[in-house]
């Protein structure tokens, strides 16, 4: 069956036709049809031609050549017997029997070849009508599918009006039932009303009883109570009488010990006697200028003095020639020694003061600024050695720690807070005059200060040649601080802001022993500092500590190396 299948399926290679072999019902009774018909076909034109059948399907089979060539060799050996023997016969039997067999075999060839067109157009009339029926069944197909379409959509068209009818009726149906269930609902919600109206009426009557029985209670509660508190007032008082003297007594003797402990002023010898000869040359200044300062006569000269030099030192900016030039016109004014004593003494007080005032203004914010102001009052000291005495000393007025001096607090020396904060150098509060600034302003005026000073004992010398206060003092301000002033955020802020405007002169000018003193900061005073765990001396710390540690002391401070010229400072 495998061979005859596979003989089809070349016959149907010839036409370009390959048939599908499926199990549809429809294409094997097609095909079981076409092998009929090939059949009766097959037996109408060649009935001498075999025809074999195997599993129902239909295969020609062409005869074979070595049978006709049995067929023919037998007829020739009978023409033989009947001829009687001749000479030469056995040549011509193989002669003819060579000839037979040639004939034989193209008479096959042909045959077979015949064989071969017949089959192939019936192999194409059978696949022309195969596909004639395919389309028919085609086609029956489409129409069946569009009749069975049609039909359903009629279903579905009386489905959607089934659909609307019942939906209309349910609609009809649940508003009767949500009317209903309204009515229901309002009726409900009436009597509930009249049941809560009936509650709350029976509840306020209930809270009224209730509240008279509490109010009695309360009355009842607070004249108990009353009486409690006057015999816990009695006892008190008799309590806060016995603490009272405790804590007297115990005060007392804290005092006692704190005075016996703790001196009233930490300050080195030396620093008192500096600090002495300081205010007495401050002291006999103002004695000279007492007479010319009440005088109404020189009024209007004092307020002349006092513009023009407020004049000069708000035009002092950081370069060389305003510097110089400032420095000359407030000599040539004002400290000449044709200049009236009096007035000379005056313009020398005036003017410390207005640059001390700078302080707080300019050099606190703009701290290269202290180097300008420290410089033109160089040069004025350098011509008039006493204006550097009267300026020490009303710094050291207005800032203590440039003595260098610090004030600890005692009770037992102190009866306010005030008279230790004015000691101290604290200013004024500007919103409440009774009161005192707060400790950050009170340590951002002590850096203004201490930043002035550093910048006033650092001047060179070389720059100013006959400097009253230079760095010497700055050796004794350090040594003064270290030995007998204890750290805290105030003494760190002053040990801070001087030793970043004086520094590098110092250790310029000392060499390694201005690098061992900065070593004893590093090394033992700022330990000491940190033990305390002061969250307010936190920010000092570092700026000390990063100061020491990147070696600033080798650069030259911002603002002191100043240009020799620059357009602001062109003056009118």
């Amino acid at each position: 069956e495998e061979e005859e299948e596979e003989e089809e399926e070349e016959d149907f290679v010839l036409v370009g036709y390959r048939p599908t072999r499926g199990k549809g019902k429809s294409s094997s009774l097609v095909f079981e049809q076409e092998k009929e018909e090939e059949e009766e076909e097959g037996t109408a034109e060649h009935s001498s031609t075999p025809i074999r059948k195997r599993g129902g399907s239909v295969v020609l089979s062409a005869p074979s050549i070595d049978d006709d060539f049995d067929l023919e060799l037998s007829k020739f050996k009978r023409l033989v017997e009947t001829i009687s023997p001749t000479p030469g016969i056995d040549a011509l039997r193989e002669e003819f029997e060579k000839n037979t067999s040639l004939q034989a075999v193209e008479n096959a060839k042909i045959e077979t070849e015949e064989r071969a067109r017949l089959r192939k157009s019936r192999v194409q009339l059978a696949a022309q009508r195969r596909m004639q029926r395919l389309e028919e069944e085609l086609r029956l197909t489409l129409v069946e599918e569009s009749a069975s379409r049609d039909g359903a959509m009629l279903k579905i068209a009386s489905f959607q009006n089934a659909l609307s009818l019942r939906d209309v009726s349910d609609a009809s149906v649940t508003n009767k039932a949500t009317e209903v269930r309204l009515n229901r609902v309002e009726k409900e919600r009436k009597e509930n009303l009249e049941n809560i109206s009936q509650l709350v009426q029976d509840a306020k009557t209930m809270a009224q009883k209730q509240r008279e029985e509490k109010e009695k209670q309360k009355k009842i509660e607070a004249e108990k109570k009353l009486e409690e508190e006057k015999r816990d007032k009695e006892i008190q008082k008799q309590k806060e009488k016995m603490k009272q003297e405790e804590e007297a007594r115990a005060l007392a003797e804290a005092k006692q010990r704190e005075a016996e402990k703790v001196p009233a002023v930490y300050v080195t010898a030396e620093a008192l006697e500096a600090e002495k000869r300081s205010l007495q040359v401050l002291h006999a200044a103002r004695e000279r200028v007492a007479a010319y300062s009440a005088s109404p006569e020189a009024k209007r000269e004092r307020r002349t003095i006092i513009q023009r030099l407020t004049i000069h030192v708000q035009q002092v900016a950081c370069t060389k020639d305003q510097v110089v030039k400032k420095a000359d016109d407030i000599i040539r004014e004002f400290l000449t020694p044709a200049t009236p004593e009096h007035i000379r003494t005056y313009a020398m007080i005036t003017l410390s003061k207005k640059i001390l005032a700078q302080c707080d203004v300019q050099v606190a914010k703009l701290n290269r600024y202290a180097f300008a102001l420290a410089e033109v009052l160089a040069r004025c000291a350098a011509h008039i050695p006493e204006l550097s005495e009267i300026f020490v000393a009303l710094l050291r007025d207005a800032c203590p720690l440039a003595v260098p001096k610090y004030y600890p607090f005692l009770k037992s020396k102190y009866a306010e807070e005030k008279e230790y904060f004015k000691i101290c150098g604290y200013a004024p509060s500007e919103d409440d005059p009774n009161a005192f600034e707060s400790s950050d302003s009170y340590a951002n005026r002590i850096s203004g200060y201490m930043l002035l000073y550093g910048a006033y004992v650092q001047v060179s010398r070389v720059v100013v040649q006959n400097h009253p206060h230079s760095i010497d003092q700055a050796w004794a301000w350090f040594s003064r601080l270290l030995n007998k002033c204890p750290p805290n955020r105030q003494t760190a802020v002053a040990l801070e802001s001087f030793l970043k405007h004086a520094g590098h002169e110092f250790v310029k000018t000392y060499r390694n022993q201005g690098v061992k003193l900065l070593l004893v900061i590093a090394q033992q005073w700022i330990p000491k500092l940190e033990s305390a765990r002061d969250p307010d001396a936190v920010p000092v710390i570092s700026r000390l500590r990063t100061y020491l540690n990147e070696r600033k002391f080798e650069i030259l401070p911002e603002g002191s190396n100043m240009p020799k010229t620059d357009t602001s400072s062109l003056t009118i």
